[in-house]
């Protein structure tokens, strides 16, 4: 992990290339190009500046047991959207559950926010088959990453669990995992 006055830094150079875009005092190899890949560059450099403030951590979705024990799950890409894999101590998939499905609902703590919830049947459900989902700090880095091709394709930053989904201990204590349900 990087020092966070590197971090900081480099983020005052890339606004320091803004500003001189803003001013029309551009350099020859300028452009739009340029602009776009500066504003990525600065949000992932925000979320590794966030990151090494939190000690390397960051906060991710998680899926428990009804007694609050982590089960070796971790988060994929499915046909229908996000779902849980469950996964064995060798860290091969041996099941699926679906992810409950959010609604955006006021924040109580500040009304002019939107925050995400699973919805109540969704939740239930998820209930109904012996999991629980929760968030958990986990050891994350920051990325750039994009969809599509060429022209047509899209880049962001974010950050990403840097423990491949699911801590190695859990994975490899396996909590038992019935599933019979």
């Amino acid at each position: 992990m990087r020092p966070v006055e590197e971090i900081e830094k480099e983020i005052s150079a890339v606004d320091d290339r803004s500003d001189r875009r803003a001013a029309d005092q551009v350099d020859p190899g300028d452009c739009f190009l340029s602009s776009w890949a500066d504003g990525i560059t600065r949000s992932k450099l925000q979320y590794e500046l966030e990151i090494a403030k939190n000690g390397g951590l960051s906060e991710f979705p998680a899926l428990f047991d009804l007694d609050g024990n982590r089960v070796p799950a971790k988060l994929i890409n499915a046909k229908y959207g996000q779902c849980w894999a469950l996964l064995d101590e060798n860290w091969r998939f041996i099941g699926f559950v679906s992810r409950p499905r959010l609604e955006p609902v006021k924040d109580p703590a500040n009304l002019s926010q939107w925050v995400y919830q699973p919805t109540k049947r969704s939740a239930a459900n998820l209930r109904k088959k012996g999991f629980v989902e929760g968030v958990e700090m986990a050891p994350a880095r920051a990325q750039i990453v994009g969809s599509g091709h060429g022209l047509s394709g899209s880049a962001w930053a974010t950050i990403v669990r840097a423990d491949r989904g699911c801590p190695a201990e859990i994975v490899e204590k396996n909590c038992g995992l019935d599933l019979s349900r």
